[in-house]
């Protein structure tokens, strides 16, 4: 899981994290996550979605005989001749659109008269990737209103050319911190050492939201030039700004920064400990253990919830018990994690709680469940994931029927009385099996 996200993220109480992205992209995003671990089977529709699918069809795709191209051309020119706000709304569905006709003339749009229709002028043009755009993307970095600097920036580093470097680097002295703050975003995403000095010196920027993003954009880079100066960023007076340090030293998983990081996880900022209980789970040395143990017990539920994070990457034995009892924190996002760790750690006496875990009162702990089991492989599990499939929340049904597709290799997906009647027919044969191999007994 990624904590070093493209734009500030937000732990609700939860344990779920967002990304200042919108509905819709958090769950293309999740979709696409989902089916990279699973495959595709396991955003498999059922009749209800495949309903909903056909209805999204019928009203949002245009019937035969329309041309798109006519919208397109129309759009166009509102964008020359429209007023300003038209002018911004074409960009925008140019945007939906996304059709390499309408790049000309959002690069002339860079120029119009209207601010508001330069800045979106620009995100749109770094949304749609035409490498037309990166010259006059370059000199909208000059522009006279700082949110259409941005924009540039912001779009310059969508496009990932390395012409935009040293523009960018340039931009980090922009007297506006919010280009600033943009420039470091798309310098990380641009991935190029010749940002790495630029934006060291740039985690001593007066803004704090600047030395932020520096943080995180070093985080991306991994560039070991980087450890020291972000080390003495984990003692940032300002909260975000350490906790990025230490999720950029995780990324990077130097061996200078794990004293550092566990110091820091005992320190008094909470967000700096919630940063380092993660990064030390990125890096997975086993010495990190015991403190973590530690910080599994911590007053803050963000600091338990990376605490159980970490110890599922590090699969040190010694957590067990510790995960076991956090399946029963108060807090959603710690029983999760906790679940994803045992998940992980496929120790199998974690089946039976991880079993009970499947009628926590959370569906997110419910699914976590049941991908933990999946991944662990055992038949214990098969009864209660056939009745999982009945559970309200259909997200716990998919991942029930792809924990049940990865035990059995069966691919019965969601019909609970074909997984049935294959386990009553099949139940004395694996019992069997397993206890044949002195795994256990059912």
């Amino acid at each position: 899981m990624n904590f070093v996200p493209r734009q500030s993220q937000t732990i609700r109480e939860d344990g779920r994290v967002t990304y200042g992205l919108t509905g819709e992209e958090v769950l293309e995003k999740a979709h696409k996550d989902t089916r990279a671990e699973y495959g595709d089977d396991i955003m498999k529709p059922s009749k209800f979605r495949l309903s909903m699918i056909l209805l999204i069809i019928f009203f949002c795709f245009p019937p035969l005989g329309y041309s798109q191209g006519q919208d397109v051309d129309k759009l166009i020119q509102e964008l020359k001749d429209g007023k300003p706000d038209d002018r911004k709304t074409a960009a925008d569905k140019l945007r939906e659109i996304k059709d390499p006709r309408a790049v000309e003339p959002l690069i002339t749009a860079l120029k119009d008269e209207s601010s508001d229709v330069r800045k979106w002028a620009a995100i749109v043009l770094g949304e749609m990737k035409d490498p037309r755009a990166v010259g006059p993307l370059i000199a909208a970095l000059k522009d006279g209103n700082s949110g259409v600097r941005g924009g540039a920036a912001n779009a310059l580093g969508n496009l990932g050319d390395p012409r935009a470097v040293g523009p960018l680097i340039s931009a980090l002295k922009d007297q506006n911190s919010f280009v600033r703050r943009q420039a470091a975003y798309a310098l990380g995403w641009l991935r190029d050492p010749r940002a790495v000095e630029p934006l060291i010196a740039t985690l001593k920027d007066i803004n704090p939201g600047v030395r932020d993003f520096a943080a995180k954009a070093l985080g991306i880079i991994k560039d070991l030039r980087a450890v020291e100066p972000l080390i003495e960023s984990l003692e940032d007076q300002n909260s975000y700004v350490g906790m990025s340090a230490a999720d950029a030293l995780g990324m990077i998983k130097d061996p200078r920064a794990f004293e550092p990081l566990i110091s820091a996880l005992k320190g008094e900022n909470s967000y700096v400990r919630i940063g380092a209980a993660f990064a030390l789970g990125k890096i997975g040395d086993p010495r990190a253990v015991e403190p973590l143990l530690e910080s599994l017990e911590d007053g803050n539920w963000g600091v338990r919830w990376g605490a159980a994070f970490a110890l599922g990457e590090i699969g040190d034995p010694r957590a067990f018990e510790p995960l076991i009892t956090a399946l029963k924190d108060q807090i959603p996002g710690v029983r999760n994690f906790a679940a994803r760790a045992l998940g992980k750690m496929k120790d199998p006496r974690a089946v039976g709680p991880l079993i009970a875990a499947l009628k926590d009162e959370s569906s997110d702990v419910r699914m976590r469940a049941a991908q933990a089991l999946g991944e662990m492989k055992d038949p214990r599990a098969v009864g209660p994931l056939i009745a999982a499939l009945k559970d309200q929340n259909p997200g716990v049904r998919n991942f029930a029927a792809w924990a049940l597709r990865s035990i059995t290799g069966k691919h019965f997906e969601q019909d609970t009385l074909k997984w049935q009647k294959w386990w009553e027919e099949n139940k004395e044969k694996l019992q069997k099996r397993r206890r044949r191999k002195g795994e256990f007994i059912i």
